[in-house]
């Protein structure tokens, strides 16, 4: 039998399960990423609250921004080969067997997405992973980076949706953009 990896825990002491383990990854990469510890009632009352403010200052949609299945299934076909699956267990590789299939059956989801502006929370984040370094003591968090595991479906909508939404964003004056179209459209920075 093979013992659990060890970690060290932030008073020095070592990690002495599975559960502490994962206690203490989340509480390093929260620290890096300015995360909190939340609850998904939480998150999804927290990514409500900010849809609704966002719908009230955003123009209406115009009709020629409207995602197509032609262009979701280019979006498909254009996905590296041999990256690695999220949650969803799907790979880049397996939409590219038919993306046209895939297009049809996503497309829906895709225009519910765009006329909505909002992604499903589930292709929002991912799983984050640690990847040791190569050098430094394997029990500290330091010695290791993170890596997001995010869904590839969801990968694929944020950046189609990303694309209709510039297209949108620019069309529309910068005195009418919305604040949280921030990081989308040209002189509309990210931290504004």
């Amino acid at each position: 039998m093979q013992p659990l990896p060890q970690l060290q825990m932030e008073n020095g002491e070592v990690t002495q399960s599975n559960f502490e383990i994962a206690g203490r990854w989340q509480r390093h990469f929260a620290d890096i990423e300015a995360g909190r510890e939340t609850t998904v009632p939480k998150s999804v009352q927290a990514a409500t609250t900010r849809h609704s403010q966002f719908l009230e200052q955003m123009p209406e949609l115009q009709i020629q921004f409207v995602p197509t299945r032609r262009k979701l299934e280019a979006l498909l076909r254009a996905g590296r080969k041999g990256s690695a699956a999220g949650d969803d267990g799907i790979t880049h590789d397996v939409m590219r067997l038919s993306p046209a299939i895939f297009a049809q059956l996503l497309h829906p989801l895709a225009f519910k997405v765009f006329a909505r502006i909002e992604a499903p929370l589930a292709f929002k984040g991912g799983t984050m992973m640690d990847l040791y370094k190569g050098k430094g003591e394997h029990k500290l968090c330091g010695s290791s980076r993170g890596i997001l595991l995010a869904d590839v479906i969801g990968k694929r909508f944020k950046a189609f949706t990303r694309g209709c939404m510039f297209r949108h964003s620019v069309s529309v004056s910068k005195d009418t953009r919305p604040a949280l179209l921030a990081g989308y459209a040209p002189y509309c920075m990210a931290d504004t």
